[in-house]
């Protein structure tokens, strides 16, 4: 008996704790979804799908885009604010915004021209807001155009 009890304590955290109360990461909750159960694609979709909700991943979303509207985004005292609608299948929890300093609509005369007004800012997104801020190392004013370029989140449920 004095054997056992010396055994569980010298045992990792990490193993008891899995033991009694289930997986801690996205990874080890699918595997333990697929435990006994037959390999399908049908199968393995609803233990991702459980365990996503458990363990959120943040991938890209590509079905979805952001409108940065002229009145909604600004650049002062060094930091990028800009205000969106959170679609209702999605949490995003970051955005890429790219700032130019010309009009949305202009043309450039070349690739070098182009280049040289191409700024990009990574927005974090805090809990599901709507808005986001984030310091610029860019000059404040100036810019005249703001749109997407890629968005990130998790899955809503």
């Amino acid at each position: 008996m004095r054997g056992l009890i010396i055994l569980i304590f010298s045992m990792p955290i990490q193993v008891f704790a899995w033991n009694l109360f289930g997986p801690d990461n996205y990874d080890d909750c699918v595997l333990e979804k697929l435990k006994g159960e037959s390999n399908t694609r049908e199968i393995r979709y609803y233990a991702q799908k459980s365990c996503d909700r458990d363990f959120p991943q943040v991938k890209e979303i590509t079905n979805y885009s952001v409108k940065i509207d002229p009145w909604s985004w600004s650049v002062k005292n060094g930091e990028l604010y800009f205000t969106f609608a959170q679609p209702s299948e999605y949490v995003v929890t970051s955005v890429k915004v790219h700032l130019m300093k010309k009009a949305c609509d202009a043309k450039y005369a070349n690739l070098s021209e182009a280049g040289a007004d191409y700024y990009l800012v990574d927005v974090n997104i805090v809990g599901g807001s709507e808005s986001g801020k984030t310091r610029v190392r860019v000059p404040d004013g100036g810019f005249h155009c703001a749109s997407v370029e890629k968005i990130h989140g998790t899955n809503r449920y």
